[in-house]
């Protein structure tokens, strides 16, 4: 068995240099997955709160600034990646950017009861892919 191995003799300065890189490296991997996740979940707040603006909207003009920053923050989102299963993620994200089109529809027919039905129509796929990914 070679010294460096055995019990009781110390690692090899290779060893300790190589062991040192790998840790750096996870450690690397670790707070980027952990700042992504972070920035995720900060949008999809941020959505929320969008959504629930949007929802008690008074008139066309104050609904479609709060859905504006709806579909920005679903926009900005939909370019992250959920580590855990990246192919889900990007489907439920899809699945919202088709249903934010029917709500774009709407808002260009001035139709700001069916902007609001339409809207209403996220809810579905929101819980779907949050029961999903959480």
């Amino acid at each position: 068995m070679a010294p460096s191995i055995q019990k009781g003799y110390p690692m090899s300065r290779f060893m300790q240099k190589t062991s040192a890189v790998l840790s750096i490296a996870l450690l690397s991997f670790s707070l980027a997955s952990a700042a992504q996740a972070g920035e995720v979940k900060k949008l999809m707040k941020d959505m929320k709160v969008a959504m629930q603006q949007a929802m008690a909207s008074k008139s066309m003009p104050e609904f479609s600034q709060n859905f504006s920053r709806l579909q920005n923050d679903a926009k900005l989102a939909g370019e992250q990646a959920w580590r855990a299963d990246p192919a889900l993620y990007k489907e439920g994200m899809q699945k919202l950017q088709f249903q934010l089109a029917a709500v774009d529809t709407q808002i260009k027919a001035n139709n700001l009861a069916g902007a609001k039905s339409a809207l209403s129509d996220v809810n579905p796929i929101k819980k779907k892919y949050h029961n999903y990914l959480n």
